[in-house]
């Protein structure tokens, strides 16, 4: 079932990666961090653009490990076995998902707030439950702004995935 559901929404490519990533020289994850664009929901920006303006500040690349989309598209950026760049102090042992939006404008200001599309919302699950299955060491999954002083990622990701890995424990559907 869960198979199929994944084959359903995310590339073979994407899949592949993830699990040849999983057994070459992996480095040990127990946490999944989410993070925004801080753009606006009218840029349809992609994980190549997050690359580009990544290394305009000096980094080696784009710092998470996947991008979703507005339409719901999940793109891969840095390999899941190298430490990303996502969350000072705690990119050692996490993975990183940013999605595009976060940001609204109102009278020539910037709000933070949660613009995630439904697609987004479904993708951003269903990765996060494609992780948990690929690395059973998984024991967390937090907001940004749990960690530093920001409203990234726009959503309380305590209240939204609190529970899910008792949940899918519970169920035995794959620990």
């Amino acid at each position: 079932f869960i198979a199929k559901l994944i084959e359903k929404q995310f590339s073979s490519d994407l899949l592949n990666s993830t699990y040849q990533n999983n057994t070459n020289n992996m480095r040990e994850i127990d946490e999944i961090i989410i993070h925004c664009s801080a753009t606006r929901p009218d840029q349809n920006i992609s994980a190549a653009d997050i690359n580009k303006w990544h290394i305009k500040q000096g980094w080696e690349g784009i710092g998470y490990h996947f991008f979703i989309k507005l339409d719901g598209t999940v793109e891969r950026g840095r390999p899941i076995n190298q430490v990303g760049a996502h969350c000072k102090g705690h990119n050692s042992n996490s993975i990183g998902i940013c999605y595009a939006g976060g940001t609204v404008r109102y009278n020539d200001q910037a709000y933070n707030t949660d613009t995630r599309t439904p697609e987004q919302i479904r993708s951003m699950y269903m990765l996060i439950v494609i992780l948990l299955y690929c690395f059973p060491t998984i024991k967390k999954i937090s907001g940004h702004n749990q960690y530093a002083k920001v409203d990234c990622p726009c959503f309380n990701v305590e209240d939204e995935y609190g529970n899910l890995i008792k949940t899918l424990e519970e169920q035995s559907l794959f620990r």
